[in-house]
């Protein structure tokens, strides 16, 4: 799979026009679908959503629900930075939490996270944005305080655990109690929630299970593509 997507990339190039500008961005917006569905293939990634922004490749929105652990109960939406230069990036992608949270590896300032231990320097065709996602779980899973973004959630978590707890637990009900704020961006595809009654949460889960069962029962359709079945010419549909 990885070997076929490669070679299609590297047979558009070959027929790009090297000042086209446009058809460079293309390449980047398909390489980024790419990585998008990989993440998907790679999951389920259990209690975390993502979506990439509409208005920049560059961005997905993400929330994770933690369910163990010192977080548990936790609900954190987040932002997923891919670096401009993607695909030629050394540097990896960041995530950055909104509002930031009390963390070790976690910058009490900007939200940022510290994966300089997980992914020391970005290594094309290696790491995929989807390493990300399982880094940023385990961070929940198992406290680490080496090279750490926040010195006092690290020093509490090793010298103090009750206060390193009861600072977790502040900033597990901050996250509950602004859990349906409206979204910060006008980007439509920032992750909002809504409060819904019991009765009208009721009507939207059943409705989702018959959707559920008609798209299983649906015979499947053949997809249209802009390129001729073994072809690797673009447009040639």
């Amino acid at each position: 799979m990885e070997g076929a997507r490669q070679k299609v990339l590297d047979k558009l190039r070959e027929q790009s026009i090297p000042c086209s500008q446009l058809f460079q961005e293309f390449l980047v917006e398909y390489e980024l679908l790419s990585e998008y569905q990989l993440l998907q293939k790679n999951g389920p990634h259990t209690g975390v959503y993502i979506v990439p922004s509409a208005k920049s490749t560059l961005i997905w929105f993400g929330v994770i629900f933690v369910r163990s652990g010192y977080y548990s109960g936790a609900v954190f939406k987040f932002r997923i930075h891919i670096p401009h230069d993607f695909p030629h990036n050394e540097k990896p992608p960041f995530v950055a939490f909104d509002p930031p949270i009390f963390h070790p590896l976690v910058d009490q300032r900007t939200g940022e996270l510290e994966f300089n231990k997980f992914i020391p320097k970005w290594k094309r065709h290696k790491d995929r944005i989807w390493h990300v996602v399982p880094w940023m779980r385990r961070i929940f899973l198992k406290i680490e305080t080496e090279n750490a973004a926040n010195q006092e959630a690290s020093d509490l978590y090793r010298t103090d655990l009750e206060q390193f707890r009861t600072k977790v637990n502040i900033c597990k009900k901050l996250s509950q109690s602004i859990l349906f704020e409206e979204a910060k961006t006008n980007d439509p595809n920032e992750i909002e929630f809504s409060e819904l009654s019991d009765e009208a949460f009721s009507k939207l889960r059943a409705k989702m299970l018959r959707n559920g069962e008609k798209a299983l029962n649906q015979p499947s359709k053949n997809s249209r593509s802009w390129m001729t079945k073994g072809s690797m010419q673009l447009f040639s549909k």
